[in-house]
């Protein structure tokens, strides 16, 4: 006869619906960091999601990469997962062979491969990966400075934009008229 409850006598259904609560409660918490985030520094979700998958590509490398790769990581909200690729771009001749691969070399892999593209291969499962203390650090420094260095461009496109039109009301259309009047 199966036992089916766990311990303190409790049924398995409980301790189910509580981590599955506490799961949907950190899926929202982060969702919310996120919302906070893009609202106190004016940015869109899409680019506070690019810095987190930023950071956890820097954090790869410095745990578990080869120096001189270049890796992108992919980073889903709903799911909270994350998937790691070493990225590889197609040239006719390998210039670097650690960030460039052949297109003969690229036609083994992918009949259809041509000079330009963007080879991408999953290095680790998720779940295989753990990162330090100092990995930790790394993600860290990343992920705050893709967020200023994307509000930073925000702010100087809007301080461009005003500045365009501050230039056309006192000086581009006066100059116009008067040129153009006489």
């Amino acid at each position: 006869m199966i036992n089916d409850s766990l311990d303190f006598g409790l049924p398995r259904s409980f301790f189910v619906k509580n981590v599955t609560s506490k799961l949907m409660q950190v899926q929202d918490d982060l969702k919310q960091q996120i919302d906070l985030v893009c609202v106190e520094k004016g940015l869109d979700p899409a680019e506070v999601i690019q810095a987190i998958e930023n950071a956890i590509a820097g954090a790869y490398r410095k745990e578990y990469g080869v120096k001189g790769k270049l890796y992108e990581a992919e980073f889903d909200l709903a799911t909270r997962s994350y998937k790691i690729y070493q990225v590889t771009n197609v040239v006719d001749e390998v210039t670097n062979p650690d960030r460039e691969i052949s297109v003969i070399d690229a036609r083994l892999e992918n009949p259809s491969a041509k000079v330009g593209d963007v080879i991408k291969k999953e290095v680790q499962a998720q779940d295989q990966i753990r990162f330090g203390r100092i990995a930790s650090q790394v993600a860290k420094q990343i992920l705050v400075q893709t967020i200023n260095n994307f509000q930073h461009t925000k702010i100087l496109k809007n301080s461009r934009t005003k500045l365009v039109m501050w230039l056309k009301s006192k000086w581009i259309i006066p100059v116009r008229a008067v040129m153009w009047s006489g």
